[in-house]
């Protein structure tokens, strides 16, 4: 997965990664995406699912942390 990080101290998002190389088709992705509020504009962003799915096909150590956190958030 090929992906670009935007971070931003001023804004509430604060990080963003644009990713470009996706290892799920794009049309799936976007079936599932859920909206969010920034600035009041409403942005798509990929659904917890399906980032789980892309960390652990991306494989790194901190990807791999990170879905460890994100299937608690799921739990709750």
């Amino acid at each position: 997965m090929k992906a670009f990080n935007f971070y931003s101290a001023s804004l509430p998002i604060g990080e963003i990664d644009l990713v470009i190389d996706l290892p799920i088709p794009y049309r799936q992705l976007k079936k599932r995406a859920v909206k969010i509020e920034i600035q009041g504009e409403k942005i798509p962003v990929v659904s917890i699912q399906d980032l789980i799915k892309l960390k652990v096909k991306a494989g790194r150590k901190q990807d791999l942390a990170d879905v460890d956190l994100l299937r608690k958030i799921l739990e709750k």
